[in-house]
């Protein structure tokens, strides 16, 4: 039976700067994949809350890339792939986005447990309200909005 579970990248309480969600698929629960979390230090050496864990910096450091590298997603630029040097060039010219940091989780977690399987959910859960008009010429506004301070 497969897991669904959300994976926040950013600041999930609300605070300083917001959040992205990611829905996430997975063959173990919760707690199992919460628990391999814990052991990421000791397993891998590294572990994610350790990496790009000040607001506002998106751009890795050498010695962060050192040892991150392995877990980072591929370098779509072609001419920037397999070379240390460049690969750190191109994710310090273009940033850590929350995709690619999400991506480097589920690299981590399914590197230091496979049998987690972790993958992202790819349906999608349409929202009631919507942009422009439907071809009824109807529409459903922002709801709630004196409850959001």
């Amino acid at each position: 039976m497969p897991y669904r579970f959300k994976l926040p990248i950013g600041d999930w309480s609300g605070g300083r700067t917001g959040c992205d969600w990611f829905d996430c698929v997975s063959d173990k629960s919760i707690v199992e994949i919460r628990e391999v979390f814990f052991q990421l230090q000791e397993k891998l050496g590294v572990s994610p809350d350790h990496f790009l864990c000040h607001y506002g910096v998106n751009t890795p450091e050498r010695m962060e890339f050192k040892q991150f590298r392995e877990y980072m997603p591929v370098v779509p630029d072609p001419d920037h792939r397999g070379d240390f040097n460049k690969e750190l060039k191109y994710w310090q010219e273009m940033g850590v986005c929350s995709d690619d940091f999400a991506q480097l989780v589920v690299n981590m977690l399914n590197k230091a447990d496979p049998t987690l399987n972790i993958t992202f959910e790819e349906e999608v859960i349409p929202m009631l309200p919507f942009y422009g008009y439907d071809d009824q010429d109807r529409h459903i506004s922002f709801l709630g909005t004196g409850c959001i301070s």
